[in-house]
């Protein structure tokens, strides 16, 4: 888009059903956790693909 290179992150934290509030509430530390993760290891390869 624009030519300008992105990326997007999406986590599924919950259940989508009656016990999503539940499920959400459990998950979402460690949701984020992934995503930082993911977000870090992406980072690294850019940074070490620049050298």
């Amino acid at each position: 888009m624009n030519r300008i290179p992105f990326v997007v992150i999406r986590s599924i934290s919950d259940h989508a059903d009656e016990d999503s509030v539940e499920a959400f509430e459990s998950n979402v530390e460690t949701v984020s956790l992934n995503s930082l993760a993911l977000v870090e290891c992406l980072l690294v390869g850019l940074q070490s693909s620049l050298h």
